[in-house]
């Protein structure tokens, strides 16, 4: 029978302790490097070819086991450093508020 009053005291061990896991194995701690940074100046333009897996669209049994590498493409993203992002080459985002701004 639970008694009215009583109070809980949980175990030492279900306190957070950075650098071991659940059951005592040592990891890897959680918070991020801080001093490892990617600088900016490091890339011009990434380019990111945008698809999904064909297989996920269909409900056909035959068909998810001859496709399961087609993807339905969606088209291209080009993010760059110094200017607009493109999608399929079209000027993507605010751009030109940015420059009423300016």
């Amino acid at each position: 029978m639970l008694e009215c009053g009583v109070a809980h005291l949980p175990s030492g061990d279900v306190n957070y302790q950075p650098g071991v896991d659940a059951k005592g194995w040592a990891v890897a701690p959680a918070e991020a490097d801080t001093a490892v940074t990617i600088a900016p100046q490091t890339f011009e333009s990434v380019t990111i070819n945008l698809g999904v897996p064909a297989s996920d669209y269909s409900n056909n049994p035959a068909l998810q086991n001859n496709l399961p590498f087609a993807q339905i493409e969606l088209g291209e993203l080009e993010v760059n450093q110094n200017g607009p992002s493109r999608f399929n080459g079209e000027v993507i985002g605010n751009s030109e508020i940015i420059e009423d701004c300016e």
